[in-house]
């Protein structure tokens, strides 16, 4: 089978769904599926490369590019500290960002990558053209600009199989606005009703966003879920001691939003205000959550490890390491997380804060056992507390057969094999 996938985020970016996505090319492409990506390019890349059997087509502006790096973007293979850039240039990006916001940031649709359209569309469109065409499109969100390349593609070439795979939602997610609503709203919404209508099929990754989609387009379209990858590496067979006390770590990008550290902060100090020799590690890109972290060093001081973002072996090298490991809900009910599925394969205990009651990271995580999952809805207070140190004080030890039952259905043949029955295999 010849497959067309058009993703804006791929390898090397770190992202959830260029993680997904490159794995499960991949994959594909070691079963002898021919597989094309269609990509953003970014400086430093190759814009055509084969790389383990995947065809690579990145296309995309230098302006674009230097715009990025003028926004603080990091490029391929750094890893950052959380804090800003300092002096002239900090200066510099600060100014840029600031005149972004209050211009182009309003402007745009559908989201910031909405300038890739017509070169992933012509790029996409010549594939398609070449040597018989593909049998397949898969189309990826977000960015939901990939969905719009799809759509254009689908009207081109009707009889050709397209998957509209989204990560969120892109009309009703109110939580991070892609773009301005004000302006946009109701042209976000026909927008996905038209993906949703066209695409063969809309897959999602959790029940509670089926339901959602199936509720805001009521009789179009046919929505199946595909559940979270497990694509972390190995985690090494020896650990490293990361000090002394109790280290807990957190892997993830923060959002006020959605999810915001505060609570955890808080929670953390009370812990070693009653004694617990507490240490706590946030490994991700911190956005708009810099107040919070400067609040949570002058109440943690040396105790609060913030190692912003950090590649995926030294990703897992910190789970292997931790001795617990700690989960932020999402305050929208829309996905799973890839993240506590790798928390669960890491064996370790999850402390998970949840913001709403139907959080879908505790109803995953309880599965292992070995999870405790702690409201946000209510400040900090002695009850979290309590139960919190009596968890850390004697954490349970997850059953390994219990885990391998779990993580059966996230594996890279499970999950690229539910899209190649999607796709009429």
């Amino acid at each position: 089978m010849r497959i067309l996938i058009i993703s804006n985020l791929y390898a090397p970016d770190r992202a959830p769904r260029a993680y997904r996505w490159t794995a499960i090319a991949e994959y594909l492409a070691g079963q002898g599926h021919e597989v094309d990506v269609v990509a953003a390019w970014k400086s430093g890349d190759a814009r055509r490369e084969t790389l383990n059997g995947v065809r690579i087509h990145r296309v995309g502006s230098r302006l674009g590019q230097w715009l990025r790096g003028r926004l603080g973007r990091r490029p391929h293979g750094a890893e950052t500290a959380a804090s800003g850039g300092g002096g002239r240039r900090g200066l510099l990006a600060r100014l840029i960002k600031a005149v972004y916001d209050r211009t182009w940031r309003r402007l745009f649709w559908p989201d910031y990558a909405c300038l890739w359209y017509f070169p992933a569309l012509g790029r996409a469109e010549a594939l398609l053209r070449q040597d018989g065409g593909h049998d397949a499109l898969v189309t990826v969100s977000h960015p939901f600009t990939g969905h719009l390349v799809g759509l254009t593609l689908k009207r081109r070439h009707p009889g050709l199989t397209w998957i509209a795979d989204s990560g969120d939602p892109f009309s009703f997610f109110h939580e991070i606005p892609l773009n301005n609503h004000g302006l946009y709203s109701g042209l976000n919404r026909r927008t996905e009703a038209a993906v949703v209508a066209r695409a063969d099929r809309v897959t999602v990754t959790v029940e509670s966003c089926r339901d959602a989609y199936a509720q805001a387009f009521p009789g179009l379209g046919h929505i199946a879920v595909v559940p979270p990858l497990l694509s972390l590496p190995d985690l090494p067979a020896a650990a490293e001691r990361l000090g002394d006390g109790v280290h807990m770590v957190y892997v993830g990008t923060l959002y006020r939003a959605i999810r915001n550290p505060a609570w955890l902060l808080e929670l953390t100090h009370g812990l070693v205000e009653r004694g617990l020799d507490l240490h706590l590690h946030l490994l991700g890109d911190i956005n708009d959550c810099t107040a919070e972290i400067a609040r949570g060093r002058g109440l943690l001081g040396e105790r609060l490890h913030v190692h912003g973002s950090v590649a995926r072996p030294n990703v897992a090298r910190m789970l292997a390491a931790a001795h617990i490991l700690v989960n932020l809900g999402n305050s929208t009910p829309h996905q799973l997380p890839s993240k506590v599925v790798e928390y669960v394969a890491a064996a370790k205990p999850v402390l998970n804060l949840a913001p709403v009651t139907d959080d879908t990271s505790a109803k995953f995580l309880d599965r292992s056992g070995a999870a405790l999952s702690l409201s946000t809805a209510e400040p900090v207070g002695a009850e979290s507390l309590e139960r919190a140190a009596v968890f850390l004080g004697a954490p349970p030890i997850p059953d390994p057969a219990i885990i391998a039952a779990i993580l059966a259905e996230h594996r890279i043949d499970a999950v690229a094999g539910a899209y190649l029955t999607l796709m009429g295999t």
